[in-house]
């Protein structure tokens, strides 16, 4: 579904990436694990077309998409929950979930109804200010937001960080859901190794901007030094 060649980006002068190559089935949870600072963010974003590619090639469904916009790559069916969540704070949940019928062009209001019954609390606080909820209720309702353009291909940057455990546990629930309940593919960046173990079928690690390690299984004594502090 998803394939990065050679791929080497960054910021301005600064090269984070290089040669990266990854491959993402469909219906695929792939995590990418490694310390903070080493690429991870920037592979996420590069993936999205956020960062542009400067060497190497990322096809999607056998289309080329290296110099193709981030808006293109969201309506060719790739969906993107960033670090951080980037709500809007003064639109109300149900207008911030509305957003997400801009990458869907089928737009079938029944998917509110499934990312309400993934996530309540966003029916329950639909007529709230995205402001006025939780960490945790904002990192909801920003992966309800990308599930609601039905996404092929789902990147997730560190959903789990700074959330508390009940809502951790929430998503990781509705990751394994979409797994085995549609024909999405994940990305996932996560640093905590538990929660990539319990939802990931396939591990890239990451080192100074390359691959050092990957493989259906984490073989401990492989990827401990790439992931300790």
């Amino acid at each position: 579904m998803l394939q990065l060649k050679d791929v080497e980006s960054g910021y301005d002068e600064s090269m984070v990436l290089r040669d990266v190559s990854i491959k993402v089935k469909q219906n695929q949870v792939i995590c990418i694990l490694g310390r903070n600072g080493v690429g991870k963010s920037t592979l996420i974003k590069t993936i999205m077309g956020v960062l542009k590619v400067q060497g190497g090639t990322i096809a999607f469904e056998d289309k080329e998409l290296t110099k193709a916009s981030a808006t293109i790559r969201s309506k060719a069916g790739i969906g993107y929950v960033p670090q951080g969540r980037e709500i809007f704070t003064t639109l109300t949940v149900y207008e911030n979930l509305l957003l997400g019928f801009e990458s869907n062009p089928n737009k079938n209001k029944e998917i509110i109804n499934k990312v309400y019954k993934y996530f309540p609390v966003l029916q329950e606080m639909k007529n709230r200010n995205g402001g006025d909820l939780s960490g945790g209720q904002q990192q909801q309702l920003a992966i309800g937001r990308a599930l609601i353009a039905e996404p092929k291909l789902l990147l997730l940057d560190e959903p789990a960080e700074g959330i508390q455990p009940n809502i951790v546990e929430d998503i990781q629930n509705v990751i394994l859901d979409l797994k085995n309940e549609t024909k999405t593919s994940m990305v996932l960046v996560e640093q905590d190794l538990g929660f990539a173990k319990a939802v990931g079928d396939y591990f890239y690690v990451i080192d100074r901007g390359t691959v050092v390690f990957e493989g259906s299984e984490l073989i401990d004594e492989k990827v401990e030094k790439h992931l300790s502090i």
